[in-house]
């Protein structure tokens, strides 16, 4: 099935040509859809796209800078470009962007599905000849990644039966930036001395690289990777994750889970991890750099406790000479979870994932470095003193004098003390609790008290009415507080007697 992106600020005509296209016939999938340049983007960056149908005019980024990205990034894919306008000039981007062809708005049901045949037409040649030029090695390492045991345990017979079999090394690399990768590896594999085949896993960042052993395997061309990768770049910029090598091809799926497993350490001054040195470390755990107790005293103390943390994460880094990424992570996901908790059991409300503009377990999950872990946690907990340092200059006692307050003075409007702790940025149970303490009374109790005494004195002393006293102390039904106003004061009973 190919995959197709629709490209549409309008909703209704992005529905439309949803609706027009002959998804079955055509044996094509909605990839995704997107109102502007920068969502599309987003989407080639997260999944295989074949077919691209968009628009020119759309807000914060049009169709020309999404087709001049595309073209920067050499991506892979058919683009169908539709526009209200005929003229040339406007269009030129889109040929200079080899652009499939171009449908003018409004379009018709018809004439989408007649080009939607054409560029399918098109993408069946690019994959017969693609099959043609993938030689058999190059079917079986795809395979290993990507298939199923059963598939790859099939693919392996018949290669073995017509090639017969090789030992091999296998290694991940994992590049920091994504721009250039492709010309990098290739001048990383240039002058290779061994027989090389490179598979993408991850669009433009993450490869695997079998490499095949002499007949006579008398060296290790361990050394030769890591020669080779230092020269086009520093180790800050690569990573690799070196399996043991293996005496059989059968071995690919085993070796990429060991490539996979080493690429998931850091070492401090090594770009290359490989896997015998760190298979026993697979299951390490780290402990948290302080526990919630610690960290309850720290945020009672009122200092500032950011450099005492940071030093304390630091520390537990420093213990080991190879840091397993997943575990940290897991660490990070379980420090955020606490110091969440140990601020609103010591009065604050904290949202870490508000504090730093997004889902905190998303931005750790997507790291992929040491130095991504570090600033992720010196932001979480820069932010979090802020938060608190913030809400701080409102003492308890003065967040309480404010409610109380309000509630005497404002007692005919609706007021609930979680919106008090909204606003204060304070826990509101914390508050509920310490409002107790001072009052005596839960907070609806005491507003409750505060209404009736007012109404009480308008009735009793300015000579209201109950039905007329209702609005001015607060209850928009008036039957519900002639009913309440009876049976706080007992006048139910009088009424009986």
């Amino acid at each position: 099935m190919y995959r197709v992106l629709i490209v549409e600020d309008e909703a209704l005509i992005r529905q439309g040509l949803i609706r027009s296209i002959r998804w079955d016939e055509l044996k094509m999938t909605l990839a995704g859809e997107a109102e502007n340049g920068v969502e599309a983007l987003e989407i080639l960056r997260s999944r295989q796209v074949d077919v691209i149908l968009t628009d020119m005019r759309m807000p914060v980024c049009d169709g020309q800078q999404m087709l001049q990205e595309i073209e920067r990034q050499k991506l892979d894919c058919e683009i169908i470009v539709l526009s209200e306008y005929t003229d040339f000039a406007y269009m030129r981007q889109a040929i200079h962007a080899h652009v499939f062809d171009y449908l003018l708005k409004p379009v018709d049901a018809v004439s989408l599905n007649s080009l939607f045949r054409k560029v399918k037409e098109k993408l069946d040649e690019k994959n017969r000849v693609s099959q043609k030029r993938q030689d058999a090695l190059m079917a079986l390492f795809s395979d290993a990644a990507f298939s199923e045991p059963l598939k790859f345990d099939e693919r392996f017979a018949a290669y073995a039966e017509k090639y017969g079999d090789r030992g091999f090394s296998l290694c991940e690399i994992l590049l920091k930036k994504e721009e250039n990768a492709e010309n990098l590896l290739a001048s990383a594999l240039g002058h290779s001395p061994f027989e090389n085949r490179l598979l993408c896993l991850q669009k433009q960042q993450r490869f695997a690289l079998l490499t095949l052993l002499p007949a006579q395997n008398e060296s290790s061309c361990r050394a030769w990777i890591q020669t080779a990768f230092g020269r086009i770049a520093s180790p800050a910029e690569f990573r690799l994750g070196i399996s043991e090598e293996k005496d059989s091809l059968k071995r690919l799926p085993n070796a990429l889970n060991e490539a996979a497993a080493a690429l998931a350490f850091h070492h401090p001054s090594r770009a290359a991890i490989e896997y015998p040195s760190v298979k026993a470390l697979t299951t390490v755990r780290y402990p948290a750099p302080v526990n919630g107790q610690q960290l309850k005293e720290l945020l009672k103390s009122g200092r500032d406790f950011r450099q005492e943390l940071k030093r304390a994460f630091q520390h537990v880094l420093q213990q080991n000479e190879y840091i397993h990424l997943p575990a940290m992570k897991h660490m990070l996901v379980e420090f955020s979870i606490s110091l969440e908790r140990c601020c609103q059991e010591t009065g604050r409300g904290v949202n870490i994932s508000a504090l730093i503009g997004g889902n905190y377990l998303d931005r750790i999950n997507q790291i992929q470095w040491r130095q991504e872990m570090d600033d992720l946690f010196a932001e979480i907990v820069d932010k979090t003193f802020a938060a608190i340092a913030e809400q701080d200059t409102f003492s308890t006692d003065s967040i309480l004098h404010h409610v109380l307050n309000a509630v005497q003075t404002r007692y005919m409007e609706d007021l609930s003390l979680i919106s008090f702790a909204q606003e204060y940025h304070i826990n509101y149970i914390y508050l509920s609790r310490k409002f107790k303490e001072l009052t005596g009374e839960t907070f609806t109790n005491y507003l409750m008290q505060i209404r009736m005494n007012k109404a009480r004195q308008l009735i009793e002393q300015d000579g209201f009415s109950e039905k007329a006293a209702a609005p001015l102390v607060g209850y928009s039904n008036p039957y519900y507080f002639i009913s309440s106003y009876r049976k706080y004061f007992g006048l139910e009973e009088q009424d009986e007697n």
